[in-house]
């Protein structure tokens, strides 16, 4: 796998990446550094299902759980991707998610990883707040972005986002 990762312009040391580089490397896709898999951007969701811990199926969505990782030089994360129904497993996986949690532990875990990606990556790129629960934090780059971001529905819930800003499919990186 190291070799696969090398030849497409990864280094070994994933933890002292440059930002410059852990950047490119995720406009490729996205690595699990705790066992060096590596999930490239615009494979099918086919492809991807192999990493899947869990695959969950509902009415309307399959959610692809990957488990918990490392990614980003050291942030631990429970990462999934999702296709809707109307996607063919042909698709093409074009993002991750991982869910916060609710109220305050969502805002806290939102102000935790901000931390972290400021340290690897700087500023955000974007960041916006609507009260003292609600806000958006954006590190975009040409072909990938990361958001973190909390919102208000019966509950305080927070997200994290990270994916190509288009893919294939015409979807259009949404929050």
């Amino acid at each position: 796998m190291l070799i696969y990762l090398e030849n497409m312009g990864f280094k070994q040391d994933f933890r002292k990446v440059k930002n410059e580089e852990l950047i490119t490397n995720l406009e490729t896709g996205i690595l699990f550094e705790d066992n060096g898999e590596f999930l490239q951007w615009n494979d099918s969701f086919k492809d991807i299902e192999k990493h899947c811990k869990e695959v969950e199926v509902k009415d309307d969505r399959v959610i692809y759980h990957f488990g918990e990782h490392k990614i980003l030089n050291g942030l631990t994360c429970h990462l999934s991707a999702m296709r809707w129904n109307d996607i063919s497993e042909n698709g093409s996986f074009s993002c991750v998610d991982y869910f916060l949690g609710f109220d305050a532990a969502a805002i806290d875990n939102v102000n935790l990883i901000s931390k972290h990606l400021k340290q690897e990556l700087g500023e955000p790129s974007k960041e916006e707040s609507w009260d003292d629960d609600e806000m958006l934090k954006e590190w975009k780059y040409d072909k990938v972005q990361i958001i973190l971001n909390t919102w208000e529905r019966f509950a305080i819930h927070g997200n994290m986002k990270i994916g190509l800003t288009e893919n294939i499919n015409n979807e259009a990186f949404k929050v």
